[in-house]
């Protein structure tokens, strides 16, 4: 996007040569055949990292011992809540988790409070999550309860992180770009593919169009 970079011109020459090598595919398949292209993201600029576990451990929610280095290891028997990577946040329960604490009757309380939490986190003024999803949104079967607690989805140039050892909320590394969801795509050609494709597709109508 920054036409000023010394690699701009280079990276455009080589997405030109991928777009030729993709042309030359399409030119070249039969009757019976379907050319699929697909991404399961995007890209978009990074405006910041946002590290999930430290702002747990700011709010309370997490805790480790003293002197440790942060880990699932050394985190507490009391820790209420942990995540991993990128965005899932586990409630530290005590019928899923050795160590858990929380028992049923709490959780769904303490999973209110971190849903809110993140909700209302800001950076620089903007909000820092776009969404937040509890399991149940997202998730369903026989194996529902092995699922995260709930998901964070972050705002537009927001960068989820769980990392344990972050001293800090917020910051930036040596990256300038991250994923994004909006802006992932499903490209079919050939083979009837406007009767295939449904209106909004999803990454298990792939298999059906195949």
């Amino acid at each position: 996007q920054d036409q000023t970079h010394q690699y701009h011109q280079a990276f455009v020459r080589h997405f030109q040569k991928i777009d030729e090598v993709i042309g030359k595919i399409a030119q070249g398949i039969g009757e019976d055949d379907a050319l699929i292209i697909l991404s399961d993201h995007g890209f978009e600029n990074l405006k910041t990292n946002v590290y999930v576990n430290r702002v747990l451990r700011d709010a309370g929610y997490l805790r480790f011992e003293d002197d440790a280095t942060p880990s699932l290891k050394s985190m507490t028997d009391d820790t209420l809540a942990f995540a991993l990577d990128p965005g899932r946040i586990y409630v530290h329960s005590r019928d899923r988790f050795p160590r858990g604490t929380v028992g049923p009757e709490s959780r769904q309380a303490v999973l209110r409070d971190i849903v809110a939490l993140f909700e209302s986190l800001q950076v620089d003024g903007e909000n820092a999550i776009g969404h937040a999803y509890p399991r149940e949104k997202l998730y369903d079967g026989s194996q529902l309860d092995r699922a995260p607690d709930a998901v964070l989805l972050g705002s537009a140039g927001h960068n989820l992180r769980a990392s344990w050892k972050a001293e800090r909320a917020f910051g930036t590394d040596v990256f300038a770009g991250k994923h994004s969801q909006a802006d992932a795509f499903l490209l079919v050609h050939g083979n009837g593919a406007g009767s295939v494709v449904p209106a909004e597709p999803s990454v298990f109508d792939v298999v059906g169009i195949m």
